[in-house]
């Protein structure tokens, strides 16, 4: 999850097929379609203050991901390190 899925693009064709999925911000239905009780979360945003990084984690979140599959790339001292922080998430700053 993140403003730009060009480097998780990148990391998902080097991956073994079906083993790592990019979901784009901007396609909803690629969200609906997760099954977030049995899946791990990269949320990433330079700013962390990308609009679809946390709103999608947080639905993420109620849908069935639990914090301990979500792991934050963000700058230090960010809306989303504090979100992640707060979650008990793995933040990565």
């Amino acid at each position: 999850m993140g403003g730009s899925s060009s480097p998780a693009r990148l990391y998902a064709d080097w991956r073994p097929e079906g083993s790592f999925t990019v979901i784009e911000p901007s396609n909803l239905y690629s969200v609906e379609a997760l099954d977030f009780h049995q899946t791990s979360v990269i949320a990433s945003s330079t700013s962390g203050g990308t609009v679809e990084t946390p709103t999608l984690l947080v639905h993420a979140l109620v849908h069935g991901l639990s914090f301990k599959d979500v792991v934050i790339i963000t700058d230090p001292g960010t809306a989303l390190a504090e979100l992640g922080e707060s979650l008990g998430a793995l933040v990565v700053s």
